[in-house]
């Protein structure tokens, strides 16, 4: 459910709650958890409850000291997502089970994201694109570029692999699933599928995403050549760079990593725009650089910022809640994931969609929830042996023998 509602209905939305980019991913993710916890096949995790309640304690607190100018809908929005994370399923399922249904689903998604490429060029952007074109606005999530063109004055478009809010969640999407392939099955047909679907997002959020994750994987596993590899590649890369901006596909791409400087664009305003923002609002107010303006302050200052700055997760949580409280919140985030058994690789790649989007944005939630906090929490119980995995040692999975085949294969362990 959570995977589900963070995909291929992220994009949907109940009014008046879309045009404030509230999608229904998030009452759903809630009503999951609570029927979970009222069936019994989801139970509380005792230490994941504990440092809920004190991260409440913490945030609720800091807005008290506020005088009441906070939103107190932002709040209980905040609070209720963050509920999942005390639960975790009472049967620990096989993780490889787990990983083998995501990769389905993300496998589905990149054919979608292929076809929905195509067709724009056969059927037109129209019907290529048909949730932004043809479902009603009210009742789909605004204030995301979901249709965008590969670069200014391209007539080209990104593909969102149909389903999803942007081209950016998109490709983080494909990026995860390229990691769970190498960790996994390493299937070539499927590696293929999902680099051409990363391809064609023309989105740098999902391509550092897995730049990062190999360079991890290389260092914990020891392997220099590919670390060399790597690095040999992103200086031929940087040095080549006027030539390959003649190159349409690379052309575009080094063009969104200027846009880091460009102050219109969406990469200046969600990784840039928000240290502006700290200057001219925050900095000066020491009070205000602990504690933050409070909960749902950040859009009304960043309309009338100086420069243009994005809700991103970071940027959000300080000017909000101060260093102290958006400290606590991301402690909270970081031991949640940290004490998951699942494969360390697959916790950086996570962790990494949370720092790319918005507290609010149900994607990282969604993916935290199903790969890392519900199916493989830390006191997970003896683990069948069914399936294969490669072994990787230093990135979280330890081998063991199937007794009915005699084979190799790895589980994560606690």
């Amino acid at each position: 459910m959570p995977v589900i509602t963070s995909t291929f209905v992220s994009k949907l939305a109940v009014p008046p709650f879309g045009a404030l980019g509230l999608s229904i991913a998030i009452p759903v993710l809630v009503a999951a958890s609570c029927l979970g916890a009222a069936t019994g096949r989801l139970i509380v995790d005792t230490h994941r409850l504990l440092a809920y309640t004190a991260l409440l304690a913490l945030l609720w607190g800091f807005q008290l000291g506020h005088d009441g100018l906070y939103s107190v809908p932002s709040m209980l929005l905040l609070s209720a997502l963050h509920l999942p994370y005390v639960f975790q399923l009472k049967r620990a399922p096989d993780p490889k089970a787990v990983l083998g249904w995501f990769q389905g689903v993300a496998l589905l998604i990149a054919g979608l994201g292929l076809l929905q490429y195509t067709a724009q060029f056969v059927l037109g952007p129209e019907l290529a694109f048909p949730i932004e074109n043809y479902f009603p606005e009210a009742f789909r999530v605004s204030a995301f570029n979901m249709q965008g063109y590969v670069e200014y004055g391209s007539a080209v478009y990104r593909t969102n692999g149909v389903v999803m809010l942007e081209p950016s969640f998109f490709s983080q999407l494909i990026a995860i699933a390229i990691v769970i392939e190498l960790v996994t099955r390493r299937r070539l047909w499927a590696g293929v599928v999902l680099a051409a679907a990363l391809a064609v997002a023309y989105a740098g959020t999902g391509i550092a995403l897995l730049v990062i994750c190999l360079l991890f994987m290389a260092v914990a596993q020891a392997r220099w050549r590919l670390l060399g590899s790597l690095a040999a590649a992103g200086a031929l890369l940087v040095a080549s760079a006027g030539l390959l901006e003649q190159v349409p596909y690379v052309g575009a791409l080094l063009s969104r990593a200027t846009e880091f400087s460009a102050e219109g664009s969406s990469g200046f305003a969600r990784f840039v725009g928000g240290f502006y923002l700290f200057d001219q609002y925050l900095w000066g107010d020491p009070v205000r650089a602990l504690t933050g303006f409070g909960a749902g302050s950040f859009q009304a200052y960043a309309e009338r910022a100086r420069y243009p700055a994005s809700g991103m997760a970071v940027f959000k949580m300080v000017f909000e809640f101060g260093l102290v409280g958006a400290a606590g919140y991301f402690m909270f985030l970081g031991d949640c994931v940290a004490r998951s058994s699942a494969p360390a690789v697959l916790r950086l790649a996570v962790a990494l969609t949370y720092l790319l989007s918005g507290n609010y944005i149900p994607f990282a939630h969604g993916l935290a929830f199903t790969l890392l906090i519900w199916t493989m929490p830390a006191r997970a119980a003896e683990l069948p042996a069914s399936g294969d995995v490669a072994d990787l040692d230093g990135t979280g999975i330890a081998p063991y023998a199937d007794t009915h085949t005699g084979s190799a294969h790895a589980v994560a362990p606690a």
